[in-house]
């Protein structure tokens, strides 16, 4: 929205400050209430709400491009980003918990290894196919119209695959499975031939 040459970086920190102050808080806060046996269940519900924004939101994105300008686009998000800001601060009381760097570490145990997983394969479904995407989208019509599939398929799988891990109470099969599927695509991407690829539109 702003065209200063220092606007990634306010960004960066933006969204750095956005995780640690509020989304982790608010998934904190979440799951404490969420019992063992329905963890996978209560996580993908709690996603439903931003999975079906996900699904809605990018033709409408679209439209709003080519009817007004990126501009636009962006300011009305800053204005809904300000609704969470809202319902934090109308409905969510006060609390305060202490989580000392060692203990808290020593807890964390069977989940460093997918979380460094999850940390290190995060880019790929989240930068890598919107990006070589649009080798072959031309429009922001197209390219909405993609996404909001790809959030669709996402939901869906999503909601199979916790439900089944409720039941079986197997976390880390599914988890694992999932991670080798997704390092698999990245390696097929990776050795993908560029010049097999269209050119850039």
């Amino acid at each position: 929205l702003l065209p200063l040459p220092y606007a990634a970086y306010m960004y960066s920190i933006f969204v750095g400050g956005t995780h640690i102050f509020f989304w982790i808080p608010i998934n904190y806060l979440f799951f404490a209430t969420s019992q063992k046996n329905t963890n996978a269940t209560d996580s993908t519900l709690y996603l439903i709400f931003p999975g079906i924004v996900a699904v809605l939101i990018p033709p409408l994105s679209a439209w709003i491009i080519a009817s007004y300008s990126y501009a636009v686009l962006f300011a009305l998000a800053a204005l809904l980003a300000l609704i969470p800001l809202f319902f934090v601060w109308k409905y969510i009381p006060p609390e305060k918990h202490e989580a000392p760097l060692a203990p808290s570490t020593a807890a964390f145990k069977g989940l460093k290894t997918l979380t460094l997983l999850e940390g290190a394969l995060h880019m790929f479904p989240a930068q890598v196919i919107p990006i070589y995407s649009l080798l072959f989208i031309r429009t922001p019509a197209e390219f909405g119209r993609f996404l909001s599939y790809l959030a669709f398929v996402a939901l869906v799988i999503a909601l199979l695959v916790a439900m089944r891990s409720d039941r079986l109470q197997r976390r880390k099969r599914y988890l694992y499975l999932l991670f080798i599927a997704l390092s698999l695509a990245t390696v097929l991407f990776a050795g993908k031939d560029a010049n097999a690829w269209p050119a850039p539109h």
